[in-house]
């Protein structure tokens, strides 16, 4: 009898260190799970009218949610991401990331705000992701009474007496009117030995205005936000302003294909043009063609930036050669 009950003590016993590590699995994959709440303020709408979906992700402390910019829906259109700051870590090392998604439609009947996927990134680099539930949308008309009786068309206004009792005030306006043009313009008129023109201070230099640019977006944290987009456009824009200030090529009213045309016609010289072709081609693969490079690869486009401004900067101009081709320090950063 006591081998039995000795046999019922040593299982009794086992059961503790297994249920333990039950325990612990089952925490550690509560810990690293990602979740996913979505909400939405309105399913009925009138046409342009807006709906916000609100969005929460709840994941490990440390990962970061890499947030859509935009969507794939032939019902609604994306207007705008609002991304929120993110709150935590609590005591079982969780943190929240939320945003908020604006959607319109301008089609009348039934809408649907589709389902779509966001990416939770580990620090090792693993990529989870959690998927949003579809949302249906009523689209309404603009209201118009439409049970009303229809009325008679009325006729024009008439004018009680005649219009000329009005004429002294007309006249009286217009003297008022160039009176005070009068005294605005003696006002303006520069006094006998003072200066008519105050000197403007010169511009600054294009390569300094696009330096200070790039620092302050590198600053931000548009990449850390999952704001991908918004980032290749600023850079974009940065180097394109620069190229107006630098070569007088108008490049933030052009296309990518027309700038480089226009650089052609300059004279600037084939590293030059290929240099800023091949950055602006980058930018626009994002802008257009909705590419998600990494946060590395992103930050070093702002470094090609960088580099090809110094490489075309005035100080750089004694290095060029007489084709009008970069110098040979910044050809592999332009290439």
């Amino acid at each position: 009898m006591r081998g039995g009950g000795g046999a019922v003590g040593w299982l009794g016993t086992a059961r503790v260190p297994v249920a333990a590590l039950l325990l612990a699995t089952g925490t550690l994959a509560a810990q690293e799970e990602v979740r996913i709440e979505t909400a939405i303020d309105t399913t009925l709408i009138t046409v342009g009218d807006r709906a916000t979906m609100t969005v929460m992700v709840e994941h490990p402390a440390g990962w970061v949610v890499e947030w859509p910019d935009s969507l794939d829906a032939s019902t609604v259109e994306l207007l705008a991401v609002e991304v929120g700051p993110t709150t935590g870590p609590d005591e079982e090392r969780r943190e929240r990331s939320g945003a908020s998604f604006a959607f319109t439609s301008f089609r009348l009947g039934e809408a649907e705000v589709p389902s779509f996927e966001i990416a939770v990134v580990a620090p090792d680099g693993t990529t989870d992701a959690v998927a949003t539930d579809a949302y249906g949308i009523a689209v309404q008309s603009v209201g118009v009474d439409e049970s009303g009786a229809i009325r008679d068309i009325r006729g024009p206004l008439s004018v009680p007496g005649s219009p000329w009792r009005f004429l002294p005030w007309i006249a009286l306006a217009a003297l008022l009117v160039a009176a005070v043009a009068l005294y605005i313009r003696r006002r303006r008129r520069p006094h006998s030995g003072e200066v008519s023109a105050i000197p403007r201070a010169p511009p600054r230099p294009a390569h300094l205005e696009a330096l200070e640019a790039l620092a302050e977006l590198e600053r931000s944290q548009l990449l850390e936000r999952g704001r991908v987009m918004e980032y290749h456009v600023r850079i974009s824009e940065v180097v394109r302003a620069y190229l107006e200030g630098q070569f007088e090529v108008p490049a933030l009213e052009l296309a990518t294909g027309e700038v480089v045309d226009a650089m052609r016609a300059a004279a600037l010289g084939t590293r030059i043009v290929g240099g800023f072709q091949r950055f602006l081609e980058s930018c626009d693969l994002v802008k257009f063609a909705k590419a998600r490079p990494g946060i590395e690869e992103s930050r070093a486009l702002l470094t090609r930036a960088r580099e090809l401004v110094a490489a075309t900067s005035p100080a750089q101009a004694v290095a060029r050669d007489t084709d009008g081709e970069m110098p040979q320090r910044a050809s592999g950063a332009a290439a």
